[in-house]
């Protein structure tokens, strides 16, 4: 491993390396022994990032015993340093040239890694992929594949022999069996039974060591936060409900449910003024405060913690046939309102809309383990709630207006995706074309029809009539209001003057089309 890692500095450029290994491998301590060779030959510039200073401590550890001197993040030797940064520091490091390093690279998430990847010309990713640690099947699988298409002389490296203990050690094998990490791999067979789906609780997952395996392991390979103790709720938590998709013996996927029954009159009233939080019911308190809705606490929620489906078969309708399955549980258990939160990205939208989920309410600061905003969805098909409708016009006007503010930084494609799919908040301006088409001849200034273009691109983009690549550079200038050098700089183009004629050629088209 060392003399790979050496090998991408004093090697060529943009040829990143991945090393991969279980716990106990020596990763951090080859990471150390590289940096130190490196500092010791070179003039380098070296920056060590991972999700949390504590997963590098084995490295800088190291690094002390090496240049013997006390622990700091940060060593210089000779003209070289090493330096410890958070991942989002790191992607906003502007000194070149320079060496990096970014240690459990599977538990951050994938789009900075894809900015890591892309900003430095010398990259080494390493990461713990055995056992709880990391993104799910994320890093395996979108990660790599974004690598071996951006960098087609990626470099794979993996670590087998422990240098903590003996190989096949046995305490390291029962505490994987124990926690049932051994095989983090689900089936991948095709399957040839009929589907079944079942519901069930604690007691059947008790009694059923196979079956609570290949739920435990899907969970694990499938999200990014499961952790130990989540073994221990699937089998003691009394109001968790599992949905479950069964081809013979076979797990096809699983989702939990938790039941948030309704609080008392007096609890409700003390929740909603803000003298009481209690455990639990996540999304009834946290709903009941946001859209300032009294009543949701006296309601029964439904709340999809997890939802997974194995990777080779998720083009089968298997997630939307658990949801249905949800559905029809809530009908029959009096349940008023079944929703989910999630990091948002632009799949899962796609998937939660599919299955007529609404957005309620969008998260104002980014989640620690994700990165990524919090989105909260409710199943439009449950109606049992009276003011159903109130909760989804108060997200869309607040989502529109907050686009040129709290999401202004975000990544186009997932704010086009709600974009496509929340009711227009306002009507059409007035002679809006006649404003737009003086726009484009150059009759009036952007500034003074800036208003009356967001609201005609955002109805333009709700009635499906601009795809996302006529409208990116729209959405940048005139919803998310970026700076023309940004717009032109992401459109490889010029400053102003040639990105405002690109920009009218965009608005030309889409007001030109037919309906």
């Amino acid at each position: 491993m060392v003399k790979q890692v050496i090998k991408v500095y004093e090697g060529r450029s943009k040829r990143p390396l991945i090393v991969t290994a279980s716990r106990g491998r020596g990763k951090s301590t080859g990471l150390a022994l590289a940096a130190f060779y490196l500092m010791s030959n070179h003039k380098v510039n070296i920056i060590v990032t991972s999700p949390h200073k504590n997963n590098v401590v084995a490295v800088f550890n190291k690094l002390a015993e090496l240049f013997r001197e006390c622990f700091n993040w940060k060593f210089e030797f000779q003209n070289s340093s090493i330096q410890y940064m958070s991942p989002e520091d790191a992607v906003k490091y502007n000194i070149r040239p320079c060496l990096l390093f970014v240690d459990e690279a599977a538990s951050i998430p994938i789009e900075i890694l894809k900015e890591l990847a892309l900003s430095f010309n010398r990259v080494v990713f390493s990461s713990t992929v055995h056992g709880y640690e990391g993104t799910g099947r994320g890093f395996e699988i979108k990660f790599k594949k974004f690598m071996k298409i951006k960098f087609p002389n990626c470099n794979f490296f993996e670590l087998h022999e422990p240098i903590r203990w003996s190989t096949d050690d046995p305490l390291e094998s029962w505490l994987d069996e124990l926690l049932l990490v051994n095989d983090i791999s689900p089936s991948n067979m095709i399957g040839t039974f009929n589907k079944k789906f079942l519901k069930v609780d604690n007691n059947y997952l008790s009694n059923n060591e196979n079956i609570l395996k290949q739920v435990f392991t899907l969970l694990v390979d499938s999200h990014y936060q499961t952790q130990p103790s989540d073994l221990k709720q699937l089998l003691n938590k009394g109001n968790l409900v599992v949905f479950l998709v069964m081809e013979g013996d076979t797990l096809l996927g699983c989702a939990l449910v938790e039941k948030e029954y309704n609080f008392s009159k007096e609890d409700s009233l003390n929740i909603f003024r803000g003298r009481k939080r209690t455990k639990g019911n996540l999304l009834q308190q946290s709903l009941s405060v946001y859209c300032n809705q009294f009543d949701l606490l006296l309601n029964n929620f439904g709340r999809i913690m997890r939802i997974a489906v194995l990777n080779n078969r998720r083009q089968e309708k298997i997630g939307s046939g658990l949801i249905n399955q949800i559905r029809k549980w809530a009908t029959i258990n009096a349940i008023d309102i079944v929703g989910t939160s999630f990091g948002i990205d632009s799949e899962l939208l796609n998937f939660w809309f599919s299955n007529n989920y609404k957005p309620v309410k969008l998260g104002i600061h980014k989640d620690a383990s994700s990165g990524l905003y919090s989105i909260v969805m409710l199943d439009s098909k449950i109606k049992r709630y009276d003011e159903f409708e109130r909760l989804f016009d108060l997200f869309n006007y607040s989502f529109v207006n907050s686009l040129s503010s709290t999401y202004k930084n975000e990544p186009i494609d997932y704010l086009y995706t709600i974009l496509l799919n929340i009711k227009l908040p306002f009507e059409s301006f007035p002679d809006e074309n006649t404003y737009i088409k003086k726009y484009l001849n150059g009759q009036m200034h952007y500034e003074f029809v800036e208003f009356i273009l967001k609201q005609w691109l955002i109805k333009v983009i709700y009635q499906k009539k601009a795809s996302l690549e006529n409208c990116s550079i729209l959405i940048l200038k005139i919803i998310q209001s970026k700076d023309w050098t940004i717009c032109a700089k992401k459109n490889n183009l010029n400053g102003r003057r040639e990105t405002e004629k690109f920009l009218k050629q965009k608005i030309s088209i889409l007001l030109n089309q037919k309906n």
